[in-house]
């Protein structure tokens, strides 16, 4: 609904010059902000355990800069922007990777266990894209 909504004001500024920013701004702010606790994770045993193919939950090659884990309330496909660092869509699940009050947790896909360690841990905020 929110995607539908953005894209019409984005259609009605090139359409219709009278469309303000402070009215573009206001369709942005009716965004839910949530705290997000974000933390990095390989496609290797040290971190996916016996699910270490490669291959995410909903079946999706997994992809650095693509993929995150979220928790089962997030459906699959759903894309989640993360500030500071973009969007990144629901393909994956993990035992840790869960929603504690307005705080979710956020798996992010890298490539190697090097990179994931050194992106660390990241509290940040962000929103659900396709969020009714």
């Amino acid at each position: 609904m929110l995607k539908k909504t953005i894209l019409s004001i984005m259609l009605l500024c090139t359409v219709n010059p009278a469309i303000t920013a402070e009215e573009a701004q206001q369709v942005k702010d009716t965004r839910t902000y949530y705290d997000l606790n974000v933390s990095f994770y390989c496609p290797y045993t040290c971190c996916c355990g016996d699910y270490a193919d490669g291959y995410t939950a909903s079946g999706t090659i997994a992809t650095q800069g693509r993929t995150c884990a979220a928790p089962a309330e997030i459906p699959f496909g759903t894309v989640i922007h993360i500030d500071g660092l973009g969007d990144y869509i629901v393909e994956d699940r993990g035992g840790a990777i869960i929603k504690n009050g307005n705080t979710y947790c956020i798996d992010i896909y890298m490539d190697s266990h090097e990179e994931a360690l050194k992106m660390g841990r990241i509290y940040t905020k962000g929103y659900i894209d396709n969020e009714d």
